[in-house]
């Protein structure tokens, strides 16, 4: 199911336009690149088998080897199981959630694309935040952020975070345990940040209700978020 509150007001006006001019929305095919970078994606989880052993919780099932292959190339998996392991990535729709803090703890000796990865997630660039630096030359704890969407991965000393990363600030926060075990809801994450919680989006069926009254797409979307057309 689409998650609306991931999307930006011009993905909901595009959202909308091809929902009117199509009367459906249309699964893209997740081939080549993607597939690379959804293989990264796992990556950040500690690799194949550490995220399909954290998937179960959520619902996917699957077997590692049919997950290695899919990513592969291969049809190895029906569209629900995709569906399914694109909620677990917390990448419905390939839209990362923005409502969650993704807690990310890639293996220090397992090689991860995170520049591919980071893709998929942030895909206009981000700002990175030191959290925690261990004292033992052990892995360190970084917040990153885009605006909207918020993580926090831990990183060895083997992998570096993607070039092109915009230095953030460095968190002051009260209960760094709270925030080593990943439990960290988006409202403390973005005050850490010195950010207002952005306002809920409209939902599909707001947008709708408002062009039947005869507004345009744009003025629907905008008058909807409280801003003036």
């Amino acid at each position: 199911m689409l998650d609306l509150t991931s999307l930006s007001k011009a993905q909901l006006i595009e959202l909308v336009r091809l929902a009117l001019s199509r009367g459906t929305l249309l699964d893209a095919d997740i081939a080549g690149a993607r597939r690379h970078a959804l293989r990264a994606a796992c990556g950040l989880f500690g690799g194949i088998r550490p995220f399909v052993r954290q998937a179960r919780q959520s619902g996917f099932d699957v077997d590692a080897s049919n997950l290695s292959r899919w990513l592969s190339g291969h049809a190895a998996l029906s569209t629900a199981k995709v569906d399914q392991l694109l909620v677990a990535l917390g990448l419905p729709d390939m839209q990362p959630r923005g409502d969650i803090v993704h807690v990310w703890r890639p293996h220090h000796s397992r090689p991860c694309d995170l520049a591919a990865a980071f893709s998929l997630y942030f895909q206009a660039g981000a700002s990175v935040a030191l959290v925690h630096a261990s004292k033992t030359r052990g892995p360190s704890l970084h917040a990153v952020h885009d605006g909207r969407t918020c993580a926090l991965i831990t990183i060895g000393q083997a992998l570096c975070l993607p070039d092109g990363l915009k230095d953030g600030p460095r968190l002051r926060i009260a209960d760094p345990e709270r925030w080593l075990s990943g439990k960290v809801s988006v409202e403390a994450f973005k005050a850490a940040w010195g950010e207002q919680a952005e306002p809920a989006a409209p939902s599909l069926e707001d947008i709708l209700a408002a062009l039947q009254d005869g507004e345009g797409v744009s003025q629907a979307v905008q008058r909807l978020w409280g801003e003036k057309p």
